[in-house]
């Protein structure tokens, strides 16, 4: 990765999207009736992500910068959706984000050479890879999920533009193609209405917020300034210094958990900016939303930090709160035979932000695609006692959680 002292993150977070310039699902499942399809999309809001879809990029960038050499380091899609094969067990299914952000337009294929707006394919087709067949995979995050991407072009400044991503498809029962996949969560990818209710009860009181659940497609991308007349001057490996936070170290965590907590971290030089880019985050938790004979469990979590980016530009993902910034999203994707089971999960890939050198109260927190947090509530969902934490399972939950941060004085 090419790192500099000017090198900025942006997020490209689906959730920010455009519903009135998107195409709308028209066929969206709101019931725990397998053969029944129905729905009110002027509530729910889901689109088909496999059309071109709208982002309003906003006005975060340099405006002095002309063009920026781009790096997609991280991109993360999880979502069982209804392929034609009906969630045969045998299918493992990736996806690949397209826009046009690029500049590179000389890239043509037969799937693309029609298209008119997201064209160019931002990502390698490293995302939602599900197995239900090797029980032991599950438990354990998708390195392929999120790694490997480094996809690299140079794009225009997108101050106060709108740009157009899709997602295509690869499934080992046809060719690769845009087929239809819709923001929509399927109730596949959660399980029973028990396990649905518990997840997603903090985004709408109804007992229909199965509806609410959607999943939506998230790239990391580094931008880095493209100069006529000199060279942004590189990070000083010399000078990197390894930052720990631990959850353990926290000193106020909601109902005692590390799903959102704060951390005091420490002085490090009260006259020095530092850029900080996202080493490794290492999750102990004990989530339990799978049901034992739909192993199919697959949903991205965004782990997010509050006030610690001091960039002047960029973006953190989330378009409701500024200070809001993703750090790396986590694609969880297990089993969970056993309500004790904890999941041990682990990501490579993250942001990079600009922090100052004071000491400090910083908030953390893992957020669902909608930019929401999940449930640990008390509550006894249809009587399954296995859900009386919410999203964390059972009576004995557990949430820890190691952020590794690179730190660059600049």
């Amino acid at each position: 990765m090419y790192l500099t002292e000017e090198t900025i993150c942006f997020n490209i977070n689906g959730n920010d999207l455009i519903y009135d310039l998107c195409t709308p699902d028209p066929d969206i499942e709101l019931t725990f009736d397998e053969t029944t399809r129905v729905g009110d999309n002027s509530i729910y809001k889901n689109v088909i992500l496999s059309e071109d879809f709208a982002i309003n990029m906003g006005c975060h960038l340099d405006s002095s910068v002309k063009e920026y050499y781009c790096e997609v380091i991280q991109y993360v899609y999880n979502n069982w959706y209804d392929d034609g094969t009906q969630y045969d067990s045998s299918i493992q299914n990736f996806t690949q984000l397209y826009s046009n952000l690029s500049d590179n337009d000389y890239i043509k294929s037969d799937m693309t050479e029609n298209l008119n707006k997201a064209r160019f394919p931002l990502t390698q087709p490293q995302s939602a890879k599900i197995s239900q067949k090797d029980t032991n995979q599950f438990g354990l995050t998708k390195h392929s999920c999120g790694c490997l991407q480094k996809t690299s072009f140079i794009c225009k400044n997108f101050n106060q533009q709108i740009k157009w991503f899709r997602i295509a498809s690869i499934r080992t029962s046809s060719k690769y193609s845009f087929f239809n996949i819709s923001s929509w969560a399927s109730r596949f990818t959660y399980g029973s209405s028990k396990t649905e209710l518990a997840f997603a009860s903090n985004i709408n009181n109804e007992d229909d917020r199965v509806g609410y659940l959607k999943i939506f497609p998230h790239a990391i991308m580094y931008m880095t300034p493209i100069y006529a007349d000199r060279v942004p001057r590189l990070l000083d490996t010399n000078k990197k210094i390894s930052m720990i936070i631990s959850s353990q170290e926290r000193i106020y965590g909601v109902d005692g958990y590390a799903l959102n907590c704060i951390i005091p971290i420490p002085q490090l030089n009260e006259s020095t900016r530092f850029k900080a880019v996202f080493k490794s985050l290492n999750l102990s938790c004990s989530l339990r939303c799978g049901e034992l004979d739909k192993p199919r469990l697959s949903f991205p979590m965004h782990f997010c930090c509050y006030g610690w980016d001091k960039s002047s530009y960029g973006y953190g993902g989330h378009k409701n709160d500024s200070t809001c910034t993703i750090l790396t999203t986590n694609p969880f994707s297990y089993q969970a035979n056993k309500v004790s089971n904890e999941a041990k999960m682990v990501s490579e890939q993250g942001a990079i932000i600009e922090i100052d050198g004071n000491a400090k109260n910083v908030q953390f927190c893992l957020l669902m695609s909608q930019m929401v947090e999940p449930t640990t509530s008390q509550t006894d969902f249809a009587n399954n006692a296995n859900n009386l934490y919410g999203i964390l399972g059972h009576a004995n939950p557990v949430c820890e959680w190691t952020l590794t941060m690179d730190i660059y004085p600049i």
